[in-house]
């Protein structure tokens, strides 16, 4: 976690940066959105003295610059800014650079990201209580990665990441998607796979590996978007015994009711083949736009892990712009 000076600091350094792109004729966007969060969980998770309620706000700022070439080169970068309990942390950046080739970018958003499929992103607001996240998704700053322009609605990326001269856990993405239309309407299929490189030492510095994969498909039909994934994930001791074991399938639906109003659902069933437990989530939400900028969410979890079960609801209020 980031100081608040040194945070400051970074956050000056984006605006002298800013201003000399500006200089030579850069395209500066600055972004972000505050958001106050109520939270009210199960009397499963009352324990200890907890009260199962909270108040939180969090903030976040995006400066983006991008800048483009004679030659048809596009590039630039990206830096986001979140502040949360008090702390001003760095959320990530990026550098990218695009033409004929494709792109090359360093820095947050990889492979995984980009092609993974995750059904949670069907709802919005929710908590997030069971272990039902996406595998694939990496997103490491220390990290360089190549995607493909579209080629006949297929397009793929590679990403690599150095965990540092510390560690041997460096890891590989690989991710491709292929775009078609059914009745005039979108169908995307997705695939991301992770490979996590262990050391096979023993003793402090001991790394293990692990392999997740991510396959599914989004379909889009006028005001319905519908979701439908399979996550899986090995996790492997130094000495190459199995740790876990996970799959989950899942799906998610959004419905924009009107204009402002827009309805979401998932639901996800899993199993952790290694000690044979079982778990599900689910969740919906609805969020209301009051105004350009202006929006409120509520949201419930409800989820399940090996019998034992817990609950949330959740209310937001955000100001983006």
């Amino acid at each position: 976690m980031k100081k608040l000076l040194l945070s400051t600091s970074v956050l000056a350094l984006s605006f002298g940066m800013s201003s000399a792109y500006a200089m030579g004729g850069a395209e500066i966007s600055v972004s972000g959105n505050s958001k106050w969060t109520y939270t009210s969980k199960s009397e499963a998770d009352k324990t200890d003295g907890k009260n199962g309620t909270s108040f939180g706000i969090g903030n976040t700022v995006t400066f983006d610059s991008s800048l483009s070439s004679d030659s048809g080169l596009s590039y630039g970068t990206s830096l986001s800014l979140t502040t949360s309990g008090g702390a001003v942390n760095d959320d990530g950046m990026k550098l990218f650079v695009s033409g004929d080739f494709g792109e090359i970018r360093t820095g947050t958003g990889s492979a995984g990201d980009t092609f993974g499929i995750d059904v949670k992103g069907a709802v919005d607001g929710e908590s997030g209580l069971g272990n039902v996240g996406d595998f694939v998704g990496k997103s490491a700053d220390n990290s360089i990665s190549y995607y493909t322009r579209p080629i006949n609605s297929f397009k793929g990326g590679l990403t690599f990441t150095d965990a540092g001269a510390d560690s041997e856990a460096d890891s590989s993405e690989f991710g491709l998607s292929f775009t078609t239309d059914i009745a005039g309407n979108a169908l995307t299929l997705k695939y991301a796979m992770v490979d996590v490189s262990g050391n096979g030492k023993s003793g402090d510095d001991a790394t293990g590996s692990s392999d997740s994969s991510s396959y599914g498909l989004s379909y889009a039909v006028s005001d319905f978007t519908f979701t439908l994934a399979v996550n899986e994930q090995t996790v492997e001791t130094v000495a190459g015994a199995n740790e876990s074991d996970v799959s989950h399938i899942g799906f998610g639906l959004k419905f924009g009711v009107s204009d402002d109003l827009t309805l979401g659902v998932y639901s996800v069933n899993g199993e952790d083949k290694t000690d044979n437990t079982d778990f599900s989530e689910s969740a919906a939400s609805l969020t209301y736009v009051v105004a350009p900028g202006l929006s409120t969410n509520l949201a419930y979890t409800d989820s399940e892990d090996d019998g034992t079960s817990s609950s949330a609801t959740t209310a937001y209020i955000k100001v983006a712009f």
